[in-house]
């Protein structure tokens, strides 16, 4: 399993900002009294992803929510982008190369 995330933000009032986060995050959110193992998040699946997204947001000055209890109740859905991307049709395969000139 990936340890990097991309997630995509919505706020009240419609803003949105994408953000990677990895695991300076998980591990963040792994010591908070709410937090599971990584092992775990599907306990806790939507407090994952938003704690994600406000730790990876506030490192990387994408939002000015001091705490995470401050930004979930402006925060209305946090995606997670890889999974949403892995849900369109696989690319083509692009076949066999083609046979070596030389034998």
């Amino acid at each position: 399993m990936s340890t990097v995330f991309n997630l995509e933000a919505e706020m009240v009032g419609g803003s949105t900002f994408t953000v990677q986060a990895d695991q300076r995050d998980i591990a963040e959110f792994e010591c908070e009294p709410y937090g599971v193992s990584f092992y775990q998040i599907t306990l806790r699946p939507n407090t994952f992803l938003r704690y994600l997204a406000w730790r990876a947001g506030k490192r990387n000055r994408l939002h000015q929510f001091p705490t995470y209890e401050a930004f979930k109740d402006e925060c209305l859905s946090v995606t997670n982008l890889d999974k949403a991307k892995g849900a369109e049709a696989p690319e083509a395969d692009p076949g066999s190369p083609a046979a070596s000139a030389e034998v």
